[in-house]
């Protein structure tokens, strides 16, 4: 009689709480980070895109740049905003469905600097087409500029590492 007692009093199996409650939990202790570079730079470029489209309220005639433009901040805006609503906040290490949602977040706001980019192009390609191409110019200058002084960084260490060692050869 008394193993039965004793099996009845056990508790069962709990019930797990729903995905959504788990969820709402994990938001719940997100903690916000602040201004971060990454909020600077998504809001600055929100305020280009919507000033684009502010300046654009008064012309009346649209070339084909400005179109493209156009078409290049506005596919912009949702994904810096998506960027800056999920960069607002750091999610606890084991909140793993928000943290690749936050991760895919990233992925999808570099589009929108994408975005952005073009759109300035065509600005420039409506005002100048000799200013695109001191603007494609300047951007292949900076990245030779960069792998040279990456390569150089790289190699400095080893050159020295090198010479302070007696060649295998001399010996």
């Amino acid at each position: 009689m008394e193993s039965e007692n004793t099996a009845g009093s056990e508790p069962g199996p709990q019930p797990q709480p729903s995905i959504i409650a788990r969820a709402l939990a994990d938001i719940g202790r997100a903690q916000s980070t602040g201004n971060t570079t990454r909020k600077i730079a998504d809001a600055g470029l929100l305020g280009a895109c919507l000033l684009f489209f502010a300046a654009m309220l008064g012309v009346k005639g649209l070339d084909h740049n400005l179109m493209v433009a156009i078409v290049a901040f506005a596919s912009a805006i949702p994904f810096l905003a998506c960027g800056y609503i999920f960069g607002s906040f750091r999610f606890p290490d084991d909140a793993i469905p928000l943290i690749s949602i936050a991760q895919a977040a990233w992925i999808i706001e570099s589009l929108g600097y994408f975005g952005a980019a073009v759109g300035v192009v065509f600005i420039l390609a409506h005002f100048s087409g000799a200013a695109v191409i001191a603007l494609i110019a300047a951007t292949v200058f900076c990245a030779v500029m960069l792998l040279v002084g990456g390569g150089a960084i790289i190699a400095i260490p080893v050159w020295r590492k090198a010479r302070s060692e007696p060649h295998p050869l001399e010996s």
